[in-house]
């Protein structure tokens, strides 16, 4: 039950962010981010807390700037391990 109830609200999120509804856009971000009925992915999360914050959404500007801030971190921790 659970399983076809998470993919009708998955489907119900994504129609309502292909309309620019900006809390959609950020709850569909949330789940890529934890992987809720998706595989976690944190580029697409990334890219839909952009739409949301181009749209005006604060939540979207502010996930967006810690992702970006994560994947800073993550790059420049990547790199020093390459450096070993």
């Amino acid at each position: 039950y659970w399983e076809q109830s998470s993919k009708l609200t998955l489907h119900w999120i994504r129609s309502a962010a292909k309309e620019k509804h900006t809390k959609a856009l950020e709850a569909l971000a949330e789940c890529y981010v934890y992987g809720i009925g998706v595989t976690p992915d944190y580029k697409k999360a990334l890219s839909f807390y952009q739409k949301a914050a181009e749209l005006g959404s604060k939540v979207g500007k502010k996930k967006t700037a810690k992702l970006q801030k994560l994947k800073i971190r993550f790059t420049t921790l990547l790199n020093k391990i390459r450096n070993i």
